[in-house]
């Protein structure tokens, strides 16, 4: 909560939804649990999109390279 809020609607009576949700569900002291947690998945699904990526592109490589393509360019 060190950083001021910005909003283009004015910052009035504006609070941190973070802490505003974790007081409310009186949940504020396992807030440090939480985040990370949050960041743990953020990473895991990063690095598995990443992963899924480099193996689509390993896997259309290789098919490219085993099955020749009919209608390419040689007939144009």
């Amino acid at each position: 909560m060190a950083l001021p809020l910005v909003s283009p609607f004015g910052g009035e009576g504006a609070i941190h939804d973070w802490n505003y949700l974790l007081t409310r569900l009186d949940r504020l002291e396992a807030c440090r649990g939480i985040a990370g947690a949050v960041r743990f998945t953020g990473v895991f699904f990063l690095l598995a999109g990443v992963a899924a990526g480099g193996w689509l592109l390993w896997w259309m490589f290789r098919q490219r390279r085993s099955e020749p393509v009919e209608g390419g360019f040689e007939e144009l």
